[in-house]
């Protein structure tokens, strides 16, 4: 799985550089929205409710990769390569 992360990242990211302003948009409208629904699922709990949460989550989650992925960019030119390389089974 983290082969295919870092494959994927290279491939989308070894022209053009990562957008802090998505990074910042999926941390922050998931965060929102996980706190959202965690207080709707309190209030309520339903099946939605508990689905709408784990989308939230997956937003959050898309985020924090797409910073990784922007972090590692930072390293150097070669560094998506490089990591795409190192985890190769």
């Amino acid at each position: 799985m983290k082969a295919l992360f870092w494959h994927l990242a290279y491939k989308l990211y070894a022209v053009r550089n990562p957008s802090t302003g998505f990074e910042l948009f999926a941390v922050g409208f998931g965060a929102f929205l996980v706190a959202a629904y965690i207080i709707t699922v309190f209030l309520n709990p339903t099946v939605p409710n508990a689905v709408r949460l784990i989308v939230a989550i997956a937003l959050v989650l898309i985020g924090l990769a797409h910073r990784q992925v922007r972090l590692e960019k930072t390293k150097g030119g070669n560094a998506l390569y490089e990591k795409m390389l190192s985890t190769k089974p």
